[in-house]
């Protein structure tokens, strides 16, 4: 759950006894009506990692990890995987949501569930720590975004 434009929330994936989800939906704060656009990443994703930060020219909705599959009713969840995928959602209306991905150079960290993300508005960076892979981690990652946030100088208003 994420706070986007400040007068939107923003819902991504999950599961529950009955499926797993890969959708979207926002809530929107100042008229308090949700809204489905018709806009889903193609492997359904829950436990992840995400945040909303302010970019130029609109606000960026990034989501790491977590654990992905699909499995039917009654089937274990154990049948899912850890991912190390990293993407992002433009977010300039609701209506043009479109996904990206982030192809990543060098190391990056192993996937996990329930790990924390950080923006760090001074440098243009993501921040990741912790989460679950079979045990609990405590390590700390980060991930220079200015190329696609743009430069933190042009920010006004957060």
């Amino acid at each position: 759950m994420v706070l986007a434009e400040k007068e939107m929330m923003i819902i991504y994936g999950g599961w529950s006894s009955t499926g797993q989800f890969s959708d979207i939906h926002a809530f929107h704060l100042t008229n308090f009506t949700w809204c489905n656009p018709d806009l889903s990443h193609e492997i359904p994703r829950w436990y992840h990692s995400s945040i909303c930060v302010p970019a130029i020219p609109s606000w960026k909705f990034f989501v790491f990890g977590g654990s992905v599959g699909q499995f039917a009713e009654g089937e274990n969840r154990t049948l899912s995987r850890l991912s190390d995928e990293i993407f992002y959602l433009d977010v300039p209306n609701i209506k043009e949501m479109k996904w990206n991905n982030i192809p990543i150079k060098g190391n990056f960290p192993k996937g996990r569930e329930n790990g924390t993300l950080f923006w760090d508005g001074n440098d243009s960076r993501l921040i990741l720590f912790g989460g679950w892979a079979n045990t609990w981690l405590s390590d700390s990652w980060s991930l220079k975004v200015n190329l696609i946030t743009g430069p933190p100088y042009a920010i006004y208003d957060v």
